[in-house]
Protein backbone atom coordinates (compact mmCIF):
# COMPACT_ATOMS: atom_id res chain seq x y z
CA UNK A 1 0.00 0.00 0.00
CA UNK A 2 1.21 3.43 -0.82
CA UNK A 3 2.35 5.70 1.52
CA UNK A 4 0.14 8.15 1.54
CA UNK A 5 -2.86 6.22 1.71
CA UNK A 6 -1.10 4.13 4.99
CA UNK A 7 -1.30 7.81 6.55
CA UNK A 8 -4.65 8.82 5.41
CA UNK A 9 -6.28 5.29 6.50
CA UNK A 10 -6.50 6.29 9.96
CA UNK A 11 -8.43 9.89 9.21
CA UNK A 12 -10.93 7.46 6.43
CA UNK A 13 -11.42 5.11 9.44
CA UNK A 14 -12.31 7.83 12.31
CA UNK A 15 -14.98 9.28 9.93
CA UNK A 16 -16.28 6.43 7.87
CA UNK A 17 -17.12 4.07 10.97
CA UNK A 18 -18.89 5.96 13.19
CA UNK A 19 -20.78 7.67 9.60
CA UNK A 20 -21.54 3.67 8.66
CA UNK A 21 -22.71 2.84 12.18
CA UNK A 22 -24.84 5.87 12.52
CA UNK A 23 -26.28 5.75 9.33
CA UNK A 24 -27.12 1.64 9.79
CA UNK A 25 -28.80 2.95 13.32
CA UNK A 26 -31.28 5.01 11.56
CA UNK A 27 -32.22 2.68 8.48
CA UNK A 28 -33.21 -0.45 11.16
CA UNK A 29 -34.40 2.19 13.40
CA UNK A 30 -35.74 5.31 12.47
CA UNK A 31 -36.49 4.38 8.71
CA UNK A 32 -39.27 1.79 8.08
CA UNK A 33 -38.50 0.90 4.31
CA UNK A 34 -34.89 2.05 4.13
CA UNK A 35 -33.70 -1.61 3.41
CA UNK A 36 -37.33 -1.96 1.48
CA UNK A 37 -38.23 0.47 -1.20
CA UNK A 38 -35.96 3.43 -0.20
CA UNK A 39 -32.76 0.97 -0.44
CA UNK A 40 -31.20 2.59 -3.37
CA UNK A 41 -31.35 6.03 -1.27
CA UNK A 42 -29.68 4.33 1.64
CA UNK A 43 -27.52 3.19 -0.18
CA UNK A 44 -26.53 5.95 -1.86
CA UNK A 45 -26.16 7.22 1.63
CA UNK A 46 -23.37 5.14 2.68
CA UNK A 47 -21.45 5.99 -0.58
CA UNK A 48 -22.00 9.47 0.04
CA UNK A 49 -20.66 8.55 4.01
CA UNK A 50 -17.51 6.93 2.34
CA UNK A 51 -16.99 9.76 0.07
CA UNK A 52 -16.91 12.70 2.80
CA UNK A 53 -14.81 10.19 4.76
CA UNK A 54 -12.29 9.83 1.99
CA UNK A 55 -12.15 13.91 1.30
CA UNK A 56 -11.63 14.67 4.96
CA UNK A 57 -8.57 11.76 5.13
CA UNK A 58 -7.26 14.04 1.94
CA UNK A 59 -7.48 17.04 3.79
CA UNK A 60 -6.48 16.03 7.02
CA UNK A 61 -3.17 14.11 6.08
CA UNK A 62 -2.28 17.07 3.39
CA UNK A 63 -2.85 19.71 6.69
CA UNK A 64 -1.19 17.26 9.39
CA UNK A 65 1.74 15.91 7.09
CA UNK A 66 4.61 17.85 9.10
CA UNK A 67 2.43 16.69 12.33
CA UNK A 68 2.58 12.97 10.74
CA UNK A 69 6.34 13.39 9.81
CA UNK A 70 7.02 14.12 13.58
CA UNK A 71 5.23 10.97 14.81
CA UNK A 72 6.74 8.68 12.87
CA UNK A 73 9.62 9.49 15.47
CA UNK A 74 7.60 7.45 17.75
CA UNK A 75 6.29 4.26 18.26
CA UNK A 76 2.70 4.74 18.51
CA UNK A 77 3.38 6.76 15.08
CA UNK A 78 4.85 4.57 13.57
CA UNK A 79 2.11 1.83 14.39
CA UNK A 80 -0.71 3.76 13.08
CA UNK A 81 0.64 6.00 10.05
CA UNK A 82 3.45 3.27 8.60
CA UNK A 83 1.45 0.01 9.77
CA UNK A 84 3.54 -3.30 8.62
CA UNK A 85 1.80 -5.24 5.94
CA UNK A 86 0.41 -7.67 8.55
CA UNK A 87 -0.75 -4.96 10.63
CA UNK A 88 -3.11 -4.03 7.48
CA UNK A 89 -4.19 -7.38 6.46
CA UNK A 90 -5.33 -7.88 10.57
CA UNK A 91 -7.20 -4.47 10.50
CA UNK A 92 -9.68 -6.10 8.13
CA UNK A 93 -11.20 -8.49 10.38
CA UNK A 94 -10.76 -6.46 13.77
CA UNK A 95 -12.62 -3.45 12.21
CA UNK A 96 -15.07 -5.97 9.98
CA UNK A 97 -15.62 -7.81 13.96
CA UNK A 98 -16.05 -3.81 15.60
CA UNK A 99 -18.86 -3.21 12.84
CA UNK A 100 -21.14 -6.84 13.60
CA UNK A 101 -20.78 -6.23 17.38
CA UNK A 102 -21.86 -2.24 17.23
CA UNK A 103 -24.94 -3.98 15.86
CA UNK A 104 -25.85 -5.85 19.29
CA UNK A 105 -23.97 -3.35 21.74
CA UNK A 106 -25.51 -0.05 21.06
CA UNK A 107 -29.27 -1.28 19.92
CA UNK A 108 -28.92 -2.81 23.95
CA UNK A 109 -29.92 -6.54 22.18
CA UNK A 110 -27.01 -8.44 23.97
CA UNK A 111 -28.43 -10.55 26.45
CA UNK A 112 -25.50 -12.33 28.21
CA UNK A 113 -24.10 -12.28 31.34
CA UNK A 114 -22.79 -8.61 32.32
CA UNK A 115 -18.68 -10.01 31.91
CA UNK A 116 -19.80 -11.41 27.92
CA UNK A 117 -21.35 -7.75 27.63
CA UNK A 118 -18.09 -6.18 28.71
CA UNK A 119 -15.57 -8.72 26.80
CA UNK A 120 -17.48 -7.48 23.88
CA UNK A 121 -17.22 -3.77 24.83
CA UNK A 122 -13.45 -3.81 24.86
CA UNK A 123 -13.21 -3.14 21.29
CA UNK A 124 -15.43 0.19 21.83
CA UNK A 125 -13.54 1.12 25.02
CA UNK A 126 -11.67 4.38 23.72
CA UNK A 127 -14.66 5.50 21.69
CA UNK A 128 -16.87 5.52 24.68
CA UNK A 129 -14.59 7.11 27.09
CA UNK A 130 -13.74 9.59 24.69
CA UNK A 131 -17.94 10.62 24.22
CA UNK A 132 -18.20 11.27 28.13
CA UNK A 133 -17.14 14.97 27.96
CA UNK A 134 -19.59 15.40 25.18
CA UNK A 135 -22.45 13.54 27.36
CA UNK A 136 -21.24 15.52 30.79
CA UNK A 137 -21.64 19.15 28.32
CA UNK A 138 -24.84 17.93 27.23
CA UNK A 139 -25.96 17.64 31.14
CA UNK A 140 -24.20 20.64 31.59
CA UNK A 141 -25.84 22.63 29.41
CA UNK A 142 -29.45 23.35 29.41
CA UNK A 143 -31.95 22.90 26.59
CA UNK A 144 -32.55 26.17 25.89
CA UNK A 145 -28.52 27.31 25.21
CA UNK A 146 -28.01 24.82 22.98
CA UNK A 147 -26.48 26.39 20.14
CA UNK A 148 -23.41 26.75 17.03
CA UNK A 149 -20.53 26.31 19.66
CA UNK A 150 -21.95 23.72 21.70
CA UNK A 151 -22.43 21.16 18.21
CA UNK A 152 -19.13 22.42 16.97
CA UNK A 153 -17.89 21.17 20.74
CA UNK A 154 -19.82 17.90 20.14
CA UNK A 155 -18.60 17.17 16.25
CA UNK A 156 -15.05 17.61 17.56
CA UNK A 157 -15.69 15.59 20.68
CA UNK A 158 -17.03 12.76 18.57
CA UNK A 159 -14.06 12.92 16.42
CA UNK A 160 -11.57 12.69 19.24
CA UNK A 161 -13.15 9.78 20.27
CA UNK A 162 -13.64 8.38 16.97
CA UNK A 163 -9.91 8.95 16.22
CA UNK A 164 -8.71 7.39 19.11
CA UNK A 165 -11.07 4.18 18.61
CA UNK A 166 -9.54 3.69 15.38
CA UNK A 167 -5.85 4.03 17.21
CA UNK A 168 -6.97 1.37 19.04
CA UNK A 169 -8.08 -0.78 16.71
CA UNK A 170 -4.94 0.01 14.80
CA UNK A 171 -3.53 -1.21 18.30
CA UNK A 172 -5.51 -4.36 18.22
CA UNK A 173 -5.00 -5.37 14.62
CA UNK A 174 -0.82 -5.27 15.72
CA UNK A 175 -1.50 -7.67 18.27
CA UNK A 176 -3.21 -9.60 16.25
CA UNK A 177 -0.78 -9.84 13.09
CA UNK A 178 1.97 -10.17 15.63
CA UNK A 179 -0.03 -13.66 16.93
CA UNK A 180 -0.98 -14.85 13.59
CA UNK A 181 2.94 -14.46 12.03
CA UNK A 182 3.92 -16.11 15.52
CA UNK A 183 1.33 -19.28 14.89
CA UNK A 184 2.54 -19.24 11.07
CA UNK A 185 6.39 -19.63 12.07
CA UNK A 186 5.63 -22.32 14.69
CA UNK A 187 4.20 -24.04 11.82
CA UNK A 188 6.43 -23.69 9.42
CA UNK A 189 9.25 -24.86 11.77
CA UNK A 190 7.23 -27.72 12.97
CA UNK A 191 6.77 -28.74 9.02
CA UNK A 192 10.17 -28.14 8.89
CA UNK A 193 11.42 -29.99 11.01
CA UNK A 194 8.85 -33.08 10.73
CA UNK A 195 10.52 -33.11 6.66
CA UNK A 196 13.79 -33.55 7.91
Amino acid sequence: MDDRLRRGLPFLLAVALPAVGGLDWYARTGCDECYGAALPATLAGYLLALVAAGAFAALASWLLGEAIDRALDFRLGRAVFAPSRRTLAALVPVVGVTLVLARPLFAGDVTAEPAVWLLLAVAYAPFVAGLLPGFALLNAVGSGQQGVALFVLLVVCLLAASLAEVVWLYLLAGGLGRVAAGVAHRVTSRRNSASE
